[in-house]
């Protein structure tokens, strides 16, 4: 979201303190947002005047500090936090919406997976939400962790697991 000569942007820094990003998103052309990997998330965007940097269009004090990247859908954020929990954050203001305790530790996602947003625990589960903040649903990987990104077949997903195995889930 920056553009070439553009100024870089830079959160406030206390002593002893690194900023440890998380993975950000595009909203658009010349927004994103991003989680500083403690308990801050940011929308960032382009500003022109007095000439073209990156600026703070608004930061977010979470309870929980956000340990995955962050993917967007529509004009929802999402995110899990340190307390393994999915969150959503409602655009433009990053507004927090709903919740899901995941059950476990977050290894894969939260990762746009078509009109969908994926999200792969440790407990070896995989769940979907979708733009309007629903749950659509949670299934078991009964072949272990995921190699990749799942693909929309259909009604369905194909899932390729670590160890080899692809599988075709139907969640319809």
């Amino acid at each position: 979201a920056g553009r070439e000569g553009g100024g870089g942007f830079q959160p406030r820094l206390e002593r002893g303190f690194d900023v440890d990003w998380g993975g950000g998103a595009a909203i658009d052309d010349t927004t994103l947002v991003l989680a500083s990997g403690r308990n801050k998330l940011y929308r960032i965007g382009v500003k022109e005047s007095p000439k073209p940097h990156l600026a703070r269009l608004v930061e977010v004090d979470l309870s929980e500090a956000i340990v995955s990247p962050v993917a967007v859908l529509g004009t929802v954020v999402y995110a899990v936090d340190a307390a393994h929990t999915l969150s959503a954050f409602e655009l433009p203001k990053l507004t927090q919406g709903q919740q899901w305790p995941l059950g476990g530790r977050c290894v894969w996602g939260p990762q746009r997976v078509g009109d969908s947003v994926m999200v792969a625990t440790d407990d070896d589960r995989l769940c979907c939400v979708d733009a309007e903040q629903k749950m659509l649903w949670k299934i078991a990987l009964p072949y272990g962790p995921l190699a990749g990104v799942p693909m929309a077949d259909g009604e369905g997903y194909v899932l390729a697991a670590a160890g080899g195995v692809v599988d075709r889930k139907s969640v319809v």
